[in-house]
């Protein structure tokens, strides 16, 4: 491995969300990035896995299907008797620009191949 890789990852850094910019990635280094992080490890090339790309508005109708919903559902689960199970609109509304801090959002998906003779854990 070039040394110019290993400098590399020796000082890679993490990005507060607060620090990301909302500008994605050309088509090109997207298409590079992914061909890169989907060469794994993979017992028997059992291939677990899906990427989705979100860009643009897919964003925020994730954050509005499935983020805010999910929040909600957890504040439910931890009210109890006492308490409101309220997000409150600040909650809400960092809720929705979750999604929204940087250009492009990739998921990895974990869809397990059954029945397989490897088995899933």
């Amino acid at each position: 491995m070039s040394q110019h890789v290993i400098s590399f990852l020796q000082q890679r850094r993490s990005v507060v969300a607060k620090k990301m910019i909302n500008e994605a990635p050309s088509d090109e280094a997207l298409q590079a990035i992914l061909q890169c992080g989907i060469r794994v490890p993979d017992h028997s090339n059992v291939q677990p896995w899906r990427v989705v790309v979100l860009q643009g508005a897919a964003r925020q109708r994730f954050s509005e299907q499935v983020i805010l919903p999910a929040a909600r559902a957890r504040a439910d689960a931890d009210a109890d008797a006492s308490t409101s199970s309220d997000l409150g609109e600040s909650v809400e509304q960092i809720e929705l620009d979750r999604m929204q801090r940087g250009g492009v959002v990739i998921a990895v998906l974990f869809k397990p191949v059954i029945p397989h003779k490897i088995p899933v854990w």
